[in-house]
C-alpha cells in the first residue's frame, strides 16, 4: 500500500494531543501551569523586544529587515525539520512493533553539518541523539552520540540522501522505506489490491 498526497507528512504514531500544553496530552507533567505560563512570559518578552527594536529602527527599516531575517531562518529551520524526519530509510510502524528507542534510533537521522552551521543550530543535525534523549544539552549531543553503540553506528546522511529527501516523498508499507512518485507512477495497478483498498 502506498500513502498518496497526503503522505507528505509521514504517518507516524504520536501521543495523542502531541502538544505537552493540551488536556489530551497522556503524560505526567509536574508543573503544566508553570509551563504554561513560561510560554506566555516568554511571548510577551518577544512582543517587547520588537516594540524595542521597531522604536529603534523606525518602523520601515524594521519591516525591511526583520521580516526577512525571520523567513529566511524560518525557510532554513523548515528544510532542516524535512531533512531529519524524511529521508529514503527512515522508520514507520504499526503500534504493536512501535517503540520510543527505533523512532529516536530509526526515524531521526543524523546530519553532519559544518562546525558554524553546527553551532548556530544547537547541534541539530545530532537529531536521532535529541529523540533518544531529549534532555541531554546540545553541548553534549555528539559525546552522547559516541558513548552510545547504538547512536554511534547511524550512518549520517549523505549528500544524494539530502536530495532524495525531497523526491522520496510516499511510503512503501513492503519495502519499508520512502520511494519516488516516479517509481509509483511506473508501477503495475492490482485490481484486487485496489478493490481491498476501497
Amino acid at each position: 500500500m502506498y500513502y498518496g498526497v497526503l503522505s507528505l507528512v509521514i504517518r507516524r504514531r504520536r501521543p495523542a494531543g502531541f502538544v505537552p500544553f493540551r488536556p489530551t496530552w497522556p503524560f505526567e507533567l509536574p508543573n503544566r501551569a508553570g509551563l504554561i505560563r513560561n510560554v506566555w512570559v516568554t511571548n510577551a518578552g518577544f512582543v517587547a523586544f520588537q516594540i524595542i527594536v521597531v522604536l529603534a529602527l523606525g518602523p520601515v527599516l524594521w519591516l525591511l529587515l526583520v521580516p526577512v531575517a525571520y523567513l529566511i531562518a524560518a525557510a532554513m529551520g523548515g528544510v532542516l525539520f524535512w531533512l531529519q524526519h524524511n529521508f529514503e530509510q527512515t522508520y514507520y510502524a504499526e503500534d504493536g512493533d512501535w517503540t520510543w528507542a527505533d523512532v529516536a534510533v530509526q526515524g531521526s537521522s543524523y546530519l553532519v553539518l559544518p562546525p558554524p552551521l553546527s553551532w548556530f543550530t544547537a547541534d541539530i543535525g545530532l537529531h536521532h541523539v535529541h529523540h533518544a534523549h531529549p534532555h541531554i544539552p546540545n553541548y553534549r549531543l555528539n559525546e552522547a552520540r559516541r558513548g552510545v553503540p547504538a547512536l554511534a553506528a547511524v550512518r549520517p546522511l549523505a549528500l544524494r540522501d539530502l536530495k532524495r529527501s525531497f523526491t522520496h516523498i510516499f511510503w512503501d508499507e513492503r519495502g519499508q522505506r520512502m520511494i519516488p512518485k516516479t517509481w509509483i507512477a511506473s508501477q503495475p495497478v492490482d485490481p484486487v489490491e485496489v478493490q481491498s483498498e476501497g
